[in-house]
């Protein structure tokens, strides 16, 4: 309502609303630390902080006056004035003599017990879950000599649910699908590639939020085939009669690169003539309008995401050979590595035997 005077927008509110606080809370804000020091008087900006509504979780940078006091009346406050429980509240420290520092004045001057802790001893996931091993936990974060067993079972108890999940390999073989191998910022992963044709006019079609370079080697996958389709036993008219759809699951995830081209025309190959895929084979490498099969990087988080999701055997690019002796023993003692110079190469042994070409729908 400007013809009142009130503020004028959600930030000037915000800032009326604190600064009246404040002013408020003023003489409780003076004396909130007696207990711990009757000399100490919060500046401005401590005040804030101390007011201000944040998770129960308080986490101090470092040692220092300036920081565990503030940290230490923000607990005072959110038990005297909020009615939060100490064992609802969390502190963490990055220093072992800033939890020192904490504990001597939350813990024994102003005789809060909530647990202060350094990150090293446990995560903050584990002390939020209301179960029954939660007090054994808080004990062993207080200094309790008693020690927990941590086993499997423990760790789910602990922790609760996975938040993510490795991708899994197919459970069986299936005709047009086909298990790639990718590189992500996060390390490696199996990709699964799918293809399927339709009646149409030669269309393709591409799904699964797809990069410019993975666009690209689905056009050469295609063409290639294409080229070669008498090789493979495909009938001519398919291409001109039929659409082929090229699907990569977990749409909302962007997928680029060249390194599928190889896994992308065996999927073709196999949607086209009907032959199942070993769900046991992963492959990775580039694939050129010749058939040829170019090296590619990221060997080994890629062979380590293929024996993670179970995979028996990958194939790749003959000229990443030279890249074996770097990979993890785990991975050269469970993993077949196949080196191919070709597509065919992949395709030969990927496919299983007994399909046929498909009838030009």
């Amino acid at each position: 309502d400007l013809a009142s005077g009130e503020p004028k927008s959600v930030k000037e509110h915000n800032e009326h609303f604190v600064s009246k606080y404040l002013k408020e809370e003023r003489h409780y804000l003076d004396h909130i630390l007696q207990d711990v020091d009757a000399g100490i008087r919060l500046d401005e900006e401590q005040r804030r902080v101390v007011l201000s509504d944040e998770d129960y979780t308080l986490v101090v940078a470092g040692a220092g006056a300036g920081k565990t006091t503030t940290v230490a009346a923000k607990v005072k406050y959110l038990v005297e004035r909020k009615g939060v429980r100490p064992d609802q509240i969390l502190v963490i420290s990055f220093t072992n003599k800033a939890v020192g520092e904490l504990r001597d004045k939350i813990n024994k001057a102003m005789g809060i017990d909530c647990p202060v802790t350094t990150f090293h001893k446990t995560g903050y996931a584990i002390l939020r879950r209301q179960d029954a091993n939660r007090k054994a936990v808080v004990d062993l974060l207080s200094g309790a000599k008693t020690p927990i067993i941590i086993d499997k079972e423990k760790v789910k108890s602990y922790l609760g649910v996975e938040i993510f999940e490795d991708t899994k390999k197919e459970k069986e073989p299936q005709v047009g699908v086909v298990t790639g191998l990718a590189y992500t910022e996060f390390g490696g992963d199996i990709l699964p590639i799918e293809a399927t044709y339709f009646k149409g006019k030669g269309g393709l079609v591409l799904t699964g939020k797809l990069g410019d370079v993975m666009k690209e080697s689905c056009s050469i996958a295609v063409d290639y085939v294409r080229a070669n389709a008498a090789r493979y036993g495909i009938p001519d008219q398919m291409f001109a009669e039929n659409d082929i759809h090229i699907h990569f699951p977990e749409g909302a995830v962007p997928k680029d690169g060249p390194s599928a081209g190889v896994a992308i025309t065996t999927a073709i190959v196999s949607c086209l003539t009907h032959r199942k895929v070993d769900n046991n084979v992963a492959m990775t490498g580039e694939v050129t309008l010749r058939g040829n099969a170019l090296p590619i990087g990221g060997l080994r988080e890629k062979s380590l995401a293929a024996l993670r999701s179970g995979i028996k055997t990958i194939i790749v690019p003959f000229d990443n050979k030279k890249d074996v002796s770097e990979l993890p023993e785990e991975v050269k003692a469970n993993l077949k590595i196949v080196f191919m110079k070709k597509a065919d190469d992949a395709i030969d042994l990927a496919l299983l035997s007994g399909g046929e070409a498909a009838p030009a729908a």
